[in-house]
């Protein structure tokens, strides 16, 4: 170059992907990630995000209620994805302890963390099921909002949750009794003893292009899907006596049910 100026010297005129040249800010936090799903809430100062309006959680509420409270609760949160019900039951009075396997989705975690202000809420990086089977910890609650059907061995992970406490939230999709999916692909049913009775398992695929990340799944390609009834069932001969079950949809393309 002509004015003397070696590339080193050029490089370290320029500003660095690694660098953030602004004051802090919420903001440049959640942009260290980028397809967010959820709606910050306007005093989180975050102008930008996704559009999904996940701090008005119903759930959280309805559950506590039913749960005996939420105040002073040691909570194990399976699945948080981006940490917003985290946030909710931290504001009800609990303590959590959040298990993510989704890099991207514990980046976001800990994001929200920072961005909300939570203090009493723990995210550790992993798989919640063979960290469960490998601990004797017990806990208040159990929150399995939206991991059971994502899962390919769903009563392996029933059989886990009942051996760590005796009081569980689960919000969860399941198969139709009337066979009809109404979101494909189902590509296989088998079955699975459990106590005393064969239980229908009806495996499926993940729909996404292979470049995309998985943001809202389990850790393997497909999941598993079971029926209402068995759901309930499996409860019931796992110990949990007393089920309530509400927050009932039965959308286009997928029913749902909370217990």
């Amino acid at each position: 170059m002509g004015s003397g100026v070696g590339k080193w010297q050029l490089r370290r005129l320029l500003p660095s992907d690694g660098m953030v040249h602004e004051a802090p800010s919420p903001q440049a936090a959640v942009e260290l990630v980028d397809d967010w799903m959820t709606l910050f809430p306007a005093e989180a100062g975050v102008a930008t995000g996704g559009h999904g309006n996940f701090f008005d959680d119903r759930r959280i509420a309805w559950a506590a209620e039913r749960l005996g409270g939420m105040a002073g609760a040691d909570v194990l949160e399976l699945g948080p994805f981006e940490g917003v019900q985290t946030c909710l039951l931290e504001r009800a009075g609990a303590r959590v302890t959040a298990v993510e396997a989704n890099k991207r989705n514990y980046l976001k975690c800990l994001i929200t963390k920072e961005v909300m202000g939570l203090r009493d809420a723990r995210f550790l990086l992993g798989n919640f099921l063979p960290w469960l089977e490998a601990s004797d910890r017990k806990f208040d609650v159990i929150w399995a909002a939206g991991v059971l059907y994502h899962m390919t061995e769903p009563l392996r992970l029933l059989r886990a949750i009942a051996a760590h406490t005796d009081r569980v939230f689960i919000w969860t999709h399941y198969f139709p009794d009337d066979g009809n999916p109404r979101r494909p692909p189902f590509f296989r049913k088998r079955m699975v003893q459990f106590a005393d009775r064969d239980i229908p398992h009806f495996d499926r695929l993940y729909l996404r292009p292979r470049w995309r990340p998985l943001a809202c799944g389990g850790t393997a390609p497909g999941s598993c899907w079971l029926h209402r009834d068995d759901i309930l069932f499996a409860l019931r001969t796992l110990g949990f006596s007393r089920i309530e079950v509400g927050q009932e949809e039965h959308a286009p393309y997928r029913d749902s049910f909370a217990l």
